[in-house]
């Protein structure tokens, strides 16, 4: 629990970044079934604590950072599965396909890495199921 009001807004600001960011990834990743996302509350008219992305002189909020990374060109997003497991998708809004190298590092809690890379072709203006990895089997 936050132990001041400064901090309470802090952690709020924070949860409803990432809160948003679960639900746009979402929206991206189901293309060509979703094609878009818009989210409201871009500005506020008064200085107050509020939903808005950038507050009322103009200085971005966390929500406001993170939609300029999920919006990017390209952006990494990670879907938890009902398996224990995840898969890291690529979104991309390029014009030709890319070849790129993914690297994936997931650490278990006494901090010993699992690796993979994968050599991925970016889509063209969609998305690509990566990689499926699920760390406790």
């Amino acid at each position: 629990m936050p132990s001041s009001f400064d901090k309470l807004i802090y952690a709020s600001q924070i949860l409803q970044a990432e809160g948003i960011r679960i639900g746009l990834e979402a929206h991206r990743r189901s293309q060509p079934y979703c094609m878009g996302t818009l989210y409201w509350q871009l500005n506020d008219c008064w200085p107050v604590a509020s939903w808005s992305s950038r507050d009322y002189y103009g200085n971005w909020k966390a929500l406001h950072y993170t939609t300029q990374e999920v919006f990017a060109p390209v952006a990494l997003s990670i879907a938890n599965d009902d398996k224990g497991g995840f898969s890291v998708w690529v979104m991309s809004e390029l014009e030709e396909p890319t070849p790129d190298t993914l690297e994936i590092a997931v650490y278990d809690m006494n901090g010993n890495a699992f690796i993979t890379n994968e050599v991925v072709r970016l889509p063209v203006n969609g998305v690509l199921k990566a990689k499926e990895l699920n760390p406790l089997k």
